[in-house]
């Protein structure tokens, strides 16, 4: 329940010349019912999420979408490289790309970049590309998560348990926006 709602702030022509719904709640119903809603509604071959913090490169979408192609059953994840905040371009020098994550022993999440193969362990969280089929046959997030923190965890288990797979795509590059304490725009909010 965006303020103003974004449906106003684009003209007709825009919103389809990039083929795109605009979906709308009255009330807030937290980021992931938002976006199992969305994928689940989506009325392509292709579902991809993308956190509204960040910029893709050029042609970040080919390799995903053709990884994708290749077997309906695989979760694809861009390198996630840094966004400057102030200039909205990508930085590489504020955070190391990141590929792939793991979970270690005391349940926290690591980059593990050197893991060997082209497998992820587990997906970093927001950005990924999955056929509307596998979402549709793993039933998407689960709808009882409200905001952000673990879905990435589901999904991988779902993805793993289920007969699928997660790979990355290394010629797709999306910066994304960090938090930085020094930084209050990148402050957490929630109400």
């Amino acid at each position: 329940a965006s303020s103003p709602p974004l449906a106003k702030s684009r003209t007709e022509g825009e919103i389809a010349s990039h083929r795109t719904r605009i979906l709308r709640h009255d009330k807030p119903q937290g980021l992931i019912r938002t976006k199992k809603q969305g994928g689940d509604e989506a009325l392509g071959d292709v579902v991809v999420f993308l956190d509204c913090h960040v910029k893709p490169r050029a042609h970040w979408h080919e390799e995903i979408m053709s990884q994708i192609s290749d077997n309906n059953k695989r979760l694809v994840v861009p390198v996630i490289t840094a966004l400057d905040v102030d200039t909205w371009k990508e930085n590489p020098s504020l955070a190391a790309p990141g590929k792939k994550m793991c979970l270690t022993w005391n349940a926290d999440f690591e980059w593990c970049n050197d893991y060997p193969g082209p497998y992820v362990p587990l997906m970093s969280g927001g950005l990924l590309g999955i056929s509307k089929h596998w979402w549709q046959l793993t039933g998407g997030y689960d709808n009882g998560m409200l905001s952000w923190g673990g879905e990435n965890l589901d999904q991988s288990m779902r993805a793993w348990l289920c007969g699928g797979e997660i790979v990355v795509a290394e010629t797709s590059f999306v910066a994304h926006m960090w938090r930085d304490p020094n930084k209050p725009k990148t402050k957490l909010r929630y109400k």
